[in-house]
């Protein structure tokens, strides 16, 4: 009896844990549908492209390529997206950290960012970035005023970082046709 009691908290547990995750799937654009993500990133798509650099940096399965995320990040970033603006922040401060991450720490890009994040209404930048100009040296408060100066024709991205079609992203139709 204690066995098919607990048999059925668990039951009734995990049903909440999936339950959860199908909203979440739901309310998150892009996250059902990952060959529609895709081309609407490639297409120019900002959104689209923020929540791509989103999925490669922290989404479901084997898809963590921080490269591939600061790539994203930047092409929606250049359109004015506030959101990827400030994960490339969070990126180059440190804070986003994965293990085997390419991306150098930068405190100045970091600081360039969170405040390009700010220009654009990020909730959150406006702090970041106060956090970290109490830290900057003169150099990289002169560098990051560069970044923010010449931004959006600022390179973000780190040369190794190209799109690459993703078999992954490729719709299914697509992928079909390609195998």
């Amino acid at each position: 009896m204690k066995k098919i009691l607990l048999l059925c908290i668990c039951a009734f547990s995990l049903a909440g844990c999936i339950q959860k995750a199908v909203h979440l799937a739901r309310e998150t654009p892009g996250m059902m549908d990952r060959g529609l993500i895709y081309k609407n990133a490639m297409d120019g798509d900002p959104e689209a492209q923020y929540n791509l650099g989103t999925n490669y940096c922290c989404g479901p399965g084997v898809l963590h390529e921080t490269p591939q995320a600061l790539y994203w990040w930047c092409q929606a970033g250049r359109q004015g997206q506030k959101d990827a603006l400030y994960e490339i922040g969070t990126l180059f401060e440190n804070t986003r950290r994965l293990v085997g991450s390419e991306i150098p720490v930068d405190p100045a890009k970091a600081y360039a960012y969170y405040s390009l994040a700010e220009k654009h209404h990020h909730k959150e930048a406006g702090v970041s970035r106060a956090r970290l100009e109490k830290t900057l040296s003169p150099e990289d408060r002169d560098k990051a005023d560069e970044i923010i100066r010449f931004w959006p024709n600022m390179e973000c991205e780190l040369p190794s970082t190209l799109p690459k079609p993703d078999p992954l992203w490729i719709p299914d139709e697509k992928r079909r046709s390609t195998i």
